[in-house]
């Protein structure tokens, strides 16, 4: 399932590179341009840094009464993706 950036939660399975990797925090943060990004720190590896309007793919977590609101469909993917620093 493909969800925008800023849909992705706490325990969600996100699919980068045709690896998954189990999201263990997600945060947000407003740029100097008015836009938010979405900062999602994994069980492993590195922080990811997305516009929080990007598509990602994901496997959600079992939580009961989760939305599945897809972005576009014909969505290639996030536009920009780079890792951040750990703090």
């Amino acid at each position: 399932m493909r969800l925008l950036a800023y849909m992705v939660e706490n325990g969600d399975l996100v699919i980068l590179r045709g690896n998954p990797r189990r999201v263990k925090a997600v945060r947000t943060e407003r740029q100097l341009n008015g836009r938010d990004d979405v900062i999602m720190e994994f069980e492993d590896g590195r922080p990811l840094r997305l516009d929080a309007e990007d598509t990602i793919s994901v496997r959600l977590s079992s939580r009961a009464g989760r939305s599945t609101i897809c972005g576009p469909a014909g969505d290639s993917g996030p536009g920009r993706s780079s890792p951040v620093a750990s703090p």
